[in-house]
């Protein structure tokens, strides 16, 4: 029998609860095997500790609101932990133990990777959820009713926002400041994996650390077969990944008052390519996730056959940070373009 570490949203966990599976995007999971268990985390906080009961199966319909995850483990409740009662795996002994054996790339190694815990952390974690009380008249149909009401109710309050255009404004330093540390962070991460990378001239000569934009960057933007028109929409992306001097993955860093100027690029690029595959990641922080899925199902982005929130998804700069802080540089080749799978979330706003 393994242990693995997983970490999820509250709302995810107590549907994973409710209909007993847990599920993946790609297909990571097919090795458990019934008998394994799964440790699981919401906000780096003990919350749950579930035990397969099957085998994986891949399941196109839907339970969880953001996100398919077809590919399925069936599942049992072994414990769940109320919120107010968690244990943070960040306190000292936790972390200490995931370190020894799995590096201060645990998060990497164990989550995205769901490879085993080490015996000695299992022992470690286990005893830390024993401290923890189980949820008294667990009901998850209930829980997650009452979640789905709330994320619904911030999803209005965002939409209000943007028709009130009122967000607080902040200083051009912090933005610049923010701005190309998370250009650093994505052009780093697209050269370790071995794609060629393009910032914008204006951006190229941007600081973070002691390290130019420059230096990861194309120093020329490669020629390529569309109108001039497309060119400058696409040479105006804060960041893009390439292959063999054709884009395959844009980013667009967002986090000024209005959220459009990256959305309009990109949904003007789909737009006059329509058949063009690319992926599109918006990059926001984790505060204004609300208002960047709110924009991105407004009706100008969200009409058919566009559709964008089906097209783009979201990179927080949290968890941006925290994969990069977590990893070391050389372990990054060991990764392929689906990772962003793992880093990002949909943008997709469903009926509930």
């Amino acid at each position: 029998m393994n242990y693995y570490l997983r970490s999820t949203s509250e709302l995810n966990l107590h549907l994973c609860a409710l209909h007993q599976v847990w599920g993946f995007p790609v297909n990571k999971g097919s090795h458990l095997l019934p008998g394994d268990q799964l440790i699981v985390y919401v906000d780096r906080a003990l919350a749950a500790l579930f035990e397969v009961t099957g085998h994986s199966y891949f399941d196109e319909a839907l339970i969880w609101p953001k996100e398919l995850y077809p590919y399925r483990i069936p599942l049992r409740l072994l414990k769940m932990v109320p919120p107010d009662s968690r244990v943070s795996i960040s306190q000292r002994l936790i972390r200490d133990v995931l370190y020894k054996h799995h590096t201060k790339s645990y998060a990497v190694v164990l989550v995205l990777a769901v490879r085993p815990i080490a015996s000695e952390a299992v022992q470690i974690l286990l005893e830390q959820l024993e401290t923890c009380p189980d949820w008294m008249n667990y009901e998850p149909q209930a829980i997650v009713e009452t979640l789905l009401t709330e994320e619904s109710l911030r999803h209005e309050v965002a939409s209000e926002q943007i028709i009130q255009d009122d967000v607080a404004a902040v200083s051009n330093d912090q933005v610049v400041s923010t701005h190309t540390e998370m250009q650093y962070y994505l052009a780093s991460l697209g050269k370790s994996l071995g794609y060629e990378i393009w910032i914008p001239k204006g951006d190229q000569g941007r600081i973070h650390g002691r390290t130019k934009l420059a230096e990861f960057s194309e120093s020329e933007f490669p020629p390529m077969p569309f109108s001039e028109r497309v060119l400058r929409i696409i040479r105006n992306i804060d960041v893009i990944w390439m292959q063999d001097a054709h884009p395959t993955h844009i980013f667009e860093v967002e986090h000024t008052t209005s959220i459009h100027s990256g959305l309009l690029r990109m949904s003007d690029l789909m737009t006059m390519l329509p058949s063009m595959q690319i992926g599109m990641f918006i990059c926001a922080d984790e505060t204004r996730k609300e208002k960047v899925i709110a924009e991105v199902n407004r009706p100008t982005f969200a009409r058919k056959p566009l559709l964008l929130p089906t097209r783009c998804r979201l990179i927080t700069f949290d968890g941006l940070r925290t994969f990069i802080g977590d990893i070391q540089h050389d372990y990054l080749r060991h990764f392929a373009s689906s990772i962003l799978d793992e880093l990002s979330e949909s943008l997709l706003r469903r009926e509930t």
